[in-house]
């Protein structure tokens, strides 16, 4: 006979652990004191005889849980038999996947490796695997930072694509962990970057020695140091102590926070700090840093062929620039300069030179703008487009602004998140940059948008091929009530759409991604110039880089919002233009 639990478990439950059994109908209903056509209806609605053999399984070790939990005055038997079933019921819901036992010997084979056989290996792929100049580099430091005349600091320009995330996660921050046994804090402007330099790391290791690396923001070594990644949250690092390394940290905000959480880690006269960054703009606080500037000094004295060869400055600090050139000429062939210069042509020397970004007549200020870029790693939970999900942003509100090229054949399209109780603010997030001057197609990747986001708004520039562009839009989404408004080239309106950005930037009324540095950029490239009793905006721009215009479908996607707080829906009753 089995023992059944409490008679507060419904009859159905009960009837079918008895089917699972075994039991026929006639003796379950017997035995629950119910009709035989009840029990076959329980077995038909509730389809027990499509039940698969884990499904019974699985209710059935259920069911004896419950009971021998709610028995009372349970025996020592009771106790033990309570204890399988738990074991029991914990991997018939959560099963161990082989892979995952795999990944736990690994984790525990990580730390029973011999310190000095990971020093040697490690050190041996640094040698053979690292270009010259990141060698030079890592080795200029190592000697040039004990010098008595160094205040342990290391400053650093780099060109984008020199591989320097990996040689300072590498060669820096593993090396000095396993050579010299210190702590390391790794310090990067966005916590995608410095899980990157994390995942660079576990990379490494896994390849040489086939194990696994535990650990998220954190990892320890067989030799008991541990090295911290940390991102926007770099303030949690005030408590660390070791070697400090800084990823681009010309675009970070709170710099001069930056600084003194780095400093304080770093305190110890062992310890030193390299910072390694691409150049943003001259008025971001990091460009005194470089140059020396300070309440007292109006900065120290090298050129920038000093800064090449590296120098150590009257003020103790080690500088250094890397260019692109520079990582060609040591030995990087993964890189072709003449293609990065016809696809960044005014661009160039900031993002490949070692050279910041100077002040000119742009309508918007740098440093407004740079405090609306984010991590959306740690600051947008609710947005998956790295996941490749067909509705990456769920049923929430977007708009779209779409602007076509210009000269070449390449167009921006941008897809702005609307503001939400927890981001009070709009969101840029997704943009493309789209290649032909197929105007059905780029049409049709524009309607695709709208099965994956819910869009409320669409505006599309009509000069030129976005007149083609509107129109098909327009015409293929008729039936789905979204707005697609045509922008023309009236200079009042454009206008007006700079003046609410330049708004929208003073009151961090929109955020986008911090590495999207080719926003940034494109904002800067929009300058005032005098028209006939009007002033005239356009973007200074080479046929090369009409790619850049993402600033211009911001603004058009934004256009929905009138100077006066209206939208869109609040004005299609009366016209108006928004």
């Amino acid at each position: 006979m089995i023992d059944l639990p409490p008679l507060t478990l419904p009859k159905d439950h009960q009837a079918r652990i008895l089917f699972f059994a075994g039991w026929t109908l006639s003796d379950i209903a017997k035995r629950l004191d119910t009709a035989v056509s009840t029990v076959a209806y329980w077995r038909d609605n509730q389809k027990w005889e499509n039940q698969t053999t884990f499904d019974r399984l699985q209710s059935c070790t259920e069911l004896r849980y419950m009971y021998l939990l709610f028995k009372e005055n349970k025996s020592n038997a009771d106790y033990k038999e309570f204890d399988r079933v738990c074991k029991t019921l914990k991997n018939l819901f959560f099963p161990v996947r082989e892979e995952e036992k795999e990944d736990k010997k690994r984790i525990k084979a990580f730390m029973k490796i011999d310190p000095e056989e990971f020093k040697e290996k490690i050190n041996a792929y640094w040698e053979e695997n690292a270009f010259q100049y990141q060698k030079d580099f890592i080795y200029e430091t190592e000697s040039i930072l004990k010098l008595p005349t160094s205040d342990g600091q290391a400053v650093v320009l780099k060109g984008r694509q020199t591989g320097f995330t990996w040689a300072l996660a590498i060669g820096r921050a593993l090396r000095r962990a396993i050579n010299l046994g210190h702590d390391q804090v790794y310090i990067s402007s966005s916590q995608r970057q410095a899980f990157k330099a994390r995942d660079d790391i576990k990379r490494l290791i896994h390849e040489i020695f086939g194990v696994k690396v535990q650990g998220v923001e954190r990892i320890q070594l067989p030799n008991g140091a541990i090295i911290d990644f940390l991102g926007a949250n770099y303030r949690t690092a005030q408590g660390f102590t070791g070697d400090v390394t800084v990823d681009e940290y010309a675009w970070m905000l709170d710099f001069e926070d930056l600084t003194e959480v780095v400093k304080a880690c770093a305190t110890l006269k062992q310890y030193n700090i390299v910072m390694s960054s691409t150049p943003s703009h001259e008025s971001h606080p990091s460009y005194n840093f470089w140059m020396g500037i300070t309440e007292g000094r109006k900065g120290v004295e090298f050129t920038y062929d000093e800064a090449r060869k590296g120098i150590l400055c009257s003020d103790g600090i080690y500088r250094k620039i890397i260019t692109l050139e520079d990582a060609v000429a040591q030995g990087n062939n993964l890189i072709s300069i003449e293609r990065l210069k016809r696809r960044h042509p005014e661009t160039y020397p900031m993002l490949f030179q070692g050279i910041w970004m100077k002040h000119g007549n742009s309508a918007f200020d740098a440093r407004q703008i740079m405090r609306c870029m984010i991590d959306p790693f740690e600051d947008w939970p609710d947005v998956w487009i790295s996941q490749g999900l067909d509705r990456p942003y769920g049923n929430k509100d977007v708009v779209i602004g779409f602007d076509p090229a210009k000269e070449l054949d390449i167009s921006a399209c941008v897809v702005i998140a609307l503001p939400t109780k927890d981001h009070p603010y709009h969101r840029v997030i997704e943009k493309f940059n789209w290649f032909g001057e197929d105007y059905d197609d780029q049409a049709d990747k524009v309607i695709d948008l709208t099965t994956r986001y819910n869009v409320k708004h669409i505006a599309i520039d009509g000069n030129g091929v976005g007149a083609a562009v509107h129109a098909r839009v327009e015409k293929q989404l008729i039936g789905k009530m979204i707005p697609v408004r045509k922008i023309d080239g009236n200079p009042t309106l454009k206008g007006f759409l700079v003046l609410q950005m330049r708004n929208f930037f003073r009151d961090q009324l929109l955020r986008f991604d911090k590495d999207w540095t080719d926003v940034f950029e494109s904002y800067l490239a929009i300058r005032p110039k005098a028209g006939r009793n009007i002033i005239l905006y356009e973007t200074v721009r080479t046929s090369q880089t009409a790619h850049a215009d993402f600033s211009w479908a911001i603004m058009y996607g934004l256009s929905y919002i009138n100077l006066d707080g209206t939208t869109t829906e609040d004005n299609q009753a009366t016209g108006a233009w928004v």
